[in-house]
């Protein structure tokens, strides 16, 4: 059921190692979806320009080890696509998972941001590097991106849109509280 005409079609992409995160997206671009706007849903190394440079990009980004890209992300960042690449059109969110137990928490999403903000991508909200016990977090942030992606405000987003669950985290895990990045990376 559509409550408006959508504004604008994203891309929904992710980099997962252990599910997690491409569960995010899959869970992003319903919600997409029950606000009318065309989500299309790519692993990161599916992505290409042509899908990027002048579009809204959402991005979903694991991590593995001590917080590098997970093997469906690497052949982006392996070919520095987006460093030949206007970006000056692009508009980009990122949500990336790490675990407190790895040195170089979220390092992959955190690269991700600062290529993107180097070439002069726009924000579409605030990046957000959690940890374990993110759920909430990506709630929020999920109505934030939606509310800007759709020109609607939050409180005015259907309540079957803030009623769906939250996907848990793959793997049985300690919860920890989640960080976001302060201005710095913003």
């Amino acid at each position: 059921m559509k409550y408006f005409k959508a504004a604008s079609s994203v891309y929904v992409v992710y980099a997962s190692s252990r599910g997690t995160t491409k569960a995010l997206a899959e869970d992003f671009a319903r919600r997409c979806q029950v606000l009318g706007i065309r989500a299309e849903l790519l692993c990161l190394n599916a992505l290409t320009e042509e899908n990027f440079s002048k579009s809204s990009v959402v991005f979903f980004i694991g991590s593995k080890g001590n917080g590098e890209l997970p093997e469906n992300g690497e052949a982006f960042f392996d070919s520095s696509q987006f460093a030949k690449s206007d970006l000056s059109n692009m508009r980009y969110a990122i949500f990336a998972l790490g675990s407190r137990y790895c040195g170089q928490r979220s390092w992959a999403g955190k690269k991700l941001h600062l290529a993107f903000k180097s070439e002069q991508a726009g924000l579409i909200a605030p990046p957000v590097f959690a940890e374990d016990g993110y759920q909430k977090l990506y709630a929020s942030w999920a109505h934030e991106v939606l509310s800007e992606l759709c020109g609607m405000p939050i409180d005015e987003l259907p309540q079957n849109l803030v009623a769906l669950s939250v996907p848990a985290r793959q793997a049985t895990e300690t919860t920890f509280s989640s960080t976001i990045l302060g201005k710095d990376y913003a």
